[in-house]
């Protein structure tokens, strides 16, 4: 019997101790307890922590001196800029990035980073009905018959050297009684004195322009650039009882000539015909790398943005680039839309819609100027660029504008930035400010003071 009680008492103990161990590991992983009278102190201990990291982020973001000549020209680069790409839609998203963040494949020395904008209507019309058209063939031509269109074809390409970024194209009732092909160009009032212009003006051409100024026209200059970043934005702005049809969008970085072979194969028009046309907009249709959209998904906001179609010439400084010219042999790819054919039941016509474009250039101005005293010297990093023009060219031609919640994951975002739309989207899940304090507190160092207090 008492052999029979030691080992019980054995086992006993053991069991004690193996118990006792276990509540000393749940202690050492739970952490110190709170301890006091109210049992916060912990908390406490946390909260003034984040107030104190906080203040000395604060401290740390106000700037001391100066900063030197170096750094400010290096500034919107990579590696100094907070604001460098992804934002929005990536690198190569001329809406949500600033000109100035940017990065070239290789050196090109100080040059002035500038954007322009622009917005345009493309209105819905009823086409032509049944008219002839001439098919312009090598030597020959044809007349055919029985067209029936109403369709727009938009041609955006931010590669020229002047300020055209886009050509709007229909068809319409010729004077003749046939159909025509007419265009609207779209150009940026920023990029008005763009351009060819002269190289120098000696003392004698200023002397002969004072009498006769349209001698000399545009800036006293060459204005030579690059494309950069060029992005477009459309939107259904049709009522909601008439909208329908589709919209077709394709990124093609090849050649297309915007003009026809009237009459020999040497002899090329800068006028498009109809046959060019026609052809052009079955080329859209009929490749599987066109993105389609419905006129109701394009009551949302759409947005596409190109990308260098050639490294090379995407590199090659140009003063002298006719918008034909940069479609032909393109340095950035173009943007090809076309609103398909569709007619409204009551009204007969196409739905209008209305887009908005944004470019930025690199571009070098006459030495002394203002824009030329603005320079920098963007980074150079043929990695780095080569990464953002693959990553663009892999994505959908068009898509519709993130939502906010959708930037909060990204690694370049600002972090007090994030911490916000944390808390927009806390309040939108009902959390109210509890919710937002609780988001925004998460990210310690980057709290302001006045937020820790709530």
């Amino acid at each position: 019997m008492t052999g029979q009680r030691n080992g019980s008492q054995n086992m006993l103990a053991r069991s004690v101790r193996s118990l006792q161990g276990t509540v000393a590991q749940l202690k050492t992983r739970m952490g110190p307890q709170p301890t006091g009278q109210n049992g916060n102190t912990a908390g406490r201990r946390r909260r003034a922590q984040r107030r104190q990291l906080a203040q000395n982020a604060n401290l740390r973001s106000i700037p001391r001196a100066i900063a030197p000549k170096l750094e400010r020209f290096a500034r919107g680069t990579p590696t100094t800029s907070h604001h460098f790409a992804p934002r929005g839609q990536g690198y190569y998203d001329a809406f949500a990035c600033l000109p100035d963040a940017l990065v070239m494949a290789s050196q090109v020395g100080p040059c002035t980073p500038i954007e322009g904008f622009t917005r345009v209507s493309v209105t819905g019309g009823a086409g032509v009905n049944n008219l002839s058209y001439e098919a312009v063939t090598g030597q020959s031509s044809l007349m055919r018959h029985g067209l029936t269109d109403n369709t727009s074809l938009i041609v955006f390409n931010p590669g020229s050297s002047d300020a055209t970024v886009c050509r709007i194209y229909k068809l319409k009732t010729g004077t003749n009684g046939n159909a025509e092909v007419e265009f609207e160009e779209v150009g940026v009032t920023a990029f008005a004195e763009l351009g060819p212009t002269r190289t120098a003006i000696d003392y004698e051409d200023l002397q002969q322009a004072e009498g006769n100024p349209q001698m000399v026209q545009g800036p006293d200059g060459r204005i030579e650039s690059i494309p950069v970043r060029g992005s477009l934005r459309i939107r259904n702005v049709t009522e909601n009882l008439a909208v329908g049809g589709e919209i077709r969008i394709l990124r093609y970085n090849g050649g297309l000539h915007l003009g026809h072979d009237p009459l020999g194969v040497d002899a090329l028009s800068a006028t498009m015909g109809v046959a060019e046309y026609l052809n052009i907009c079955d080329m859209i249709r009929d490749t599987k790398r066109t993105h389609s959209l419905d006129g109701h998904e394009v009551k949302a906001t759409h947005q596409s943005n190109t990308y260098p179609a050639d490294h090379v010439r995407s590199m090659t400084f140009s003063a002298d680039k006719s918008f034909d010219e940069c479609v032909h042999t393109p340095s950035f790819c173009s943007l090809l839309i076309l609103v398909d054919n569709f007619r409204a039941s009551a009204s007969q016509v196409n739905n209008t819609y209305s887009i908005g474009m944004t470019v930025h250039r690199a571009a070098r101005f006459k030495p002394g100027s203002l824009l030329h005293n603005k320079a920098v010297v963007p980074a150079s990093h043929q990695p780095t660029h080569a990464v953002h023009a693959q990553k663009e060219a892999l994505q959908p031609a068009m898509s519709p504008l993130k939502a906010i919640t959708n930037f909060i994951n990204s690694p370049f975002a600002d972090p007090l930035m994030k911490a916000g739309m944390r808390g927009i989207s806390a309040a939108s899940r009902g959390g109210g400010m509890a919710a937002i304090a609780e988001d925004i507190l998460g990210f310690g160092a980057y709290a302001s003071p006045a937020l820790a207090l709530v």
